[in-house]
Parts: C-alpha cells; structure tokens; sequence
C-alpha cells in the first residue's frame, strides 16, 4: 500500500518486509505537485464541456457483430472462469511499481496476520488512534505544528493497520487520511471546507420527498410545512414540543434541599436495603467530615488540639490531611456530649455521630444530565455506562 514511505528514513516498519508486502521501503513521499507542473501536464488536453451525445438503447441485430470484439468476449470469459477457480483472487491489489498476484498477496496477509488473543487490542488501539487524529484535525483551533505531528502519526497508524487487515480493506478513503493533514495546512479549519454537514442536510431534504416524479416540490412542500409547523409551536402552551421537551436524562427533582452538596438526581430502578460494609460506611463519612461547611469550625478544633499534642512536628498540608483521614471522625465523636451541653445544631450532632450502615440502593442514578448505572445492571448489556470520565 505503500504508507511505510511516510515515515522517517531509518524507521524499523521500513525493513520490516514479512509484516508488510515482502519488500523493503527505502523510497521517500512522494513530492506534491506545483499548480504550474499540473498545468503542464494537462496541458493539450481536449476537455468539450456539456453532455455527450446519447445513442439509441435499442440496437438492430445487424450492429451487434461489428461493435463487440469476439477475441475480447473470449479473453474476459477466461479471465471470468479463472476468477471461479482461483478465489485468491479477490485479494489482489495493484502495487505502484508493478503488480503483484492475487494469491500471494492472500498469502502475505495470512503470514503477517495477528492471533486471536491479540488482534482485539491491536484493533482497539488503533481505533483509538484514529479517532483521536479525526479530534484534533476537526478542532475550532489548529496549531500548525500540531498538524506536523499529525501527519506523522497517521502515517504510522496505517502502517499498523496494514499489518492486521487484508489489502482490499485500503480503498481510496483509507488512503485520503493521509492527506488530510496537508489540506488543514492549505485550507484552515475543516468547519468551513467539508461538505459532511451539507451531505447530512441533503439526507434530511430528501425524507421530505413524497411524490418522486416532482422531487423538488416535495422537498419545497415539505421544508415549508416543517417551518411553519416550527413556528407555531412557539405559541402552543400545555403542548410538548421540540422546544420544550425535556432532555432525555432529566435529573428535575422536587426534594433537592435533603440531599447535600448538590448531589441530587433521579434514581432508577427499584430500591433495595442494603447494609454497608465497614469500609464504605467509613468512606462515605470521611467524605461528608472532609466537604461539609457545617462542622469547618470542628476541624479547625482538631488541627489545634493535634498541634498542641504533637508539638515537636511541624504540621504541613499533608500531615493535616492525613490526620483530617485517619484521626478525625473518632475525635468529632467523642466531641457529641459537648456540643449537646453547647445546644449546637441538631444536624451537626448527627453528623459527629455517623451514618446509618443500613441504606437504600438503586440500579441506576441520573445526575447532571449523566445516566449512570451499577455493573450488575449493566453486565448483560452491549454498552458501558457505569464509570466516570475526566477531561483535563
């Protein structure tokens, strides 16, 4: 395929023959031509613009000798009955410089092809390479040398790819990802060169067509009722419509001030009581001790009373924190009976005091316009919904 002359000049994937097409690749990428080279070679090209002339469908019996060549008809009949026998054929890919055999080229790929074991990940990674090259290229913002080191990457995740799928895979659109780098440096941002966004509306115009022998006043028809149909519902009440449908993981809830740091959402599911292990239970009240702006004062306490205690060590952050981890929920505990004689709040007194170890569980929880769903529920289905992702 050729991918391997993209990459830099001492290279392994170049003298990596039995991986790739039996040969060693030592020639460099090719030289894009200048506008005033391809001028002069299309230069004496006779172009007639217009259609050209149609013949008649319909043939007498007396021209069909003279127009088909017998020999012809025979060659391509034994090239047809040799396509039968051999199925090699199938896998056959001209080459730049020459062309190779169908059944050698099968065997190639069968001698480069990964095992089982390891072909998913290799498939995996390199489905992850493209899509991180189609994310940056399709990025508001393009930093041209980003689009350098693009360009390099995408030529090694062919090559990675020529070493798992068949040549007949590598059609004309696998080999444009090469140069789509290029074309962001010549033309800019792909937001304004594409024609993926104007294709996508085509498909919606020709839903619209209902009589196919007056395709055009159909789409006409059905674009003018869509509009005035999407102007009236502005001014329709009670009514749902596209304007006011609620998103599809709505999270609206009417008890929102009983949960604590905004963490409210929609369950799913039936409940189930459960009683929390000793490691959760204390998990989640290290969390509630460690974010509640109710007991601040109380862990300030702390922090002095430690101090005063370990008076020879100079507390850091980390050492503050490691105390905060291990040593403050059995500390507030013990503080209970001085806040009653303190009259403190009611809530603060039961958050010194812990969590109840019995608790209600759901399948699945909505938060944030997110749907999220535990592994039990999700494990006999296709997708994965049950972590949380990070961009940084």
């Amino acid at each position: 395929m050729g991918h391997r002359r993209w990459l830099e000049a001492n290279h392994p994937f170049r003298f990596q023959k039995d991986l790739f097409d039996d040969t060693i690749e030592l020639r460099s990428a090719p030289i894009p031509l200048t506008g005033t080279e391809v001028f002069k070679q299309m230069h004496g090209t006779n172009y007639i613009p217009g259609k050209v002339s149609k013949c008649s469908k319909k043939r007498g019996r007396e021209h069909v000798g003279s127009t088909m060549n017998e020999g012809l008809i025979a060659e391509v009949a034994e090239d047809v009955d040799k396509f039968f026998e051999n199925e090699d054929s199938v896998y056959g890919q001209k080459n730049d410089d020459d062309s190779m055999t169908a059944s050698t080229q099968k065997q190639l790929w069968k001698k480069r092809v990964p095992d089982g074991s390891s072909a998913p990940k290799q498939v995996y990674a390199i489905v992850s390479q493209l899509s991180s090259f189609f994310k940056a290229l399709c990025s508001k913002v393009l930093d041209p040398k980003e689009l350098d080191q693009l360009e390099s990457n995408v030529a090694l995740t062919l090559c990675h790819m020529e070493k798992i799928f068949p040549p007949g895979f590598f059609t004309i659109m696998v080999q444009l990802l090469i140069h789509l780098a290029a074309e962001a440096k010549l033309g800019g941002s792909v937001h304004y060169r594409w024609m993926y966004p104007i294709e996508r509306f085509l498909v919606r115009l020709k839903d619209y067509v209902r009589n196919r022998a007056y395709p055009e006043g159909s789409i006409a028809e059905g674009y003018i009722a869509e509009e005035c149909l999407t102007f009236c519902s502005r001014y329709l009440e009670g009514i749902e419509t596209v304007f006011n449908r609620p998103q599809r993981n709505c999270d609206i809830i009417e008890n929102a001030e009983v949960y604590k740091f905004s963490s409210g959402g929609r369950v799913l599911g039936k409940v189930e009581s459960v009683v929390l292990d000793q490691k959760s239970l204390a998990q989640a009240h290290r969390y509630v001790l460690l974010h509640s702006d109710i007991i601040s004062e109380s862990r300030r306490e702390f922090l002095i009373a430690q101090g005063s205690l370990n008076h020879n060590i100079c507390p850091t952050p980390r050492i503050e924190q490691r105390w905060l981890v291990e040593l403050f929920p059995e500390w507030l505990f013990k503080q209970v009976p001085v806040m009653m004689e303190r009259n403190c709040s009611e809530e603060l007194i039961v958050i010194a005091r812990g969590p109840n170890n019995i608790v209600n569980r759901y399948d699945g929880f909505i938060i944030n316009g997110f749907k999220f769903h535990t592994q039990e529920r999700e494990k006999f289905r296709k997708t994965q919904n049950s972590g949380v992702i990070v961009e940084i």
